[in-house]
């Protein structure tokens, strides 16, 4: 399987990269969603709706996150 290199944009449904995947853990992370008792329970793409597929720009890539605390939430 070919690999993506930084600077090539990736097309809208592909597969979340594992940069794309850290960077959101990151950011669930430094927004205090994250702490030891909570799981990610799904990371995912969040498909963009399909008329922005045909537009003149891409649309942006992001991520759909389901985490469970059972601390919280028992």
């Amino acid at each position: 399987m070919p690999t993506r290199s930084a600077t090539t944009t990736p097309h809208p449904l592909d597969r979340l990269s594992a940069e794309e995947i850290a960077r959101a853990r990151t950011i669930l992370h430094e927004a205090g969603f994250l702490p030891d008792t909570t799981r990610v329970v799904y990371l995912g793409l969040e498909e963009p709706p399909k008329e922005a597929l045909y537009g003149p720009e891409r649309p942006a890539r992001l991520v759909r996150v389901l985490l469970h605390d059972p601390a919280v939430h028992g």
